[in-house]
């Protein structure tokens, strides 16, 4: 519940002001429109949400996805949560190999909290779905994650990245990071 959880410190989450706050983009090779757009049409809250897409088919060894990492944000030690809203309309298109195969496990939406000395729960030993959150296609409407993780030893940069891997569009708002209390 909110009142166990300290001030959002991922000022930029809101996307009401984007493209403040982000540290960069991936665009998959061969795509020509921009993967990752402000959407004012769409948003869980405010104004504004993100939007990535993909239309180029190539997976390339995970290279090909549509990304937006925000602005790190350095951490003290202490345990976080990342949440917010994930949109995704209609099911993902699977990427292909070079080789013109389909890879169906890959047609998906992820959040990934990246940072050096951070703990996940789950920890990694228990699960290799740990640190991140995935949709593997259509979500019932705006939809919740929630990642969990803590910072160790001394203070971390710690960064949120949003992945689109599968044909297609989703929408991501309302994303916080906030220290529990």
């Amino acid at each position: 519940a909110d009142e166990h959880l300290g001030p959002d410190l991922l000022a930029v989450g809101d996307f009401e002001n984007w493209p403040t706050g982000q540290q960069s983009i991936h665009q998959p090779s061969n795509q020509k429109e921009p993967c990752v757009a402000r959407d004012t049409e769409r948003a869980f809250r405010g104004k504004a949400s993100l939007r990535l897409e993909k239309t180029e088919l190539g997976f390339h060894n995970g290279q090909g996805n549509a990304q937006a990492e925000l602005t790190p944000v350095t951490l003290e030690p202490g345990d976080y949560v990342v949440q917010g809203s994930i949109l995704a309309p209609k099911d993902f298109g699977a990427p292909h190999e070079d080789n013109g195969a389909e890879r169906p496990n890959s047609g998906v939406a992820e959040v990934y909290v990246r940072g050096s000395g951070l703990e996940y729960d789950p920890p990694v030993v228990a699960s290799r779905m740990t640190g991140h959150w995935t949709t593997e296609g259509q979500t019932p409407g705006w939809d919740r994650f929630l990642i969990a993780f803590r910072v160790t030893g001394k203070p971390q940069p710690v960064t949120v990245l949003l992945s689109l891997g599968g044909i297609g569009q989703v929408w991501f708002d309302d994303v916080t990071l906030r220290r529990v209390k």
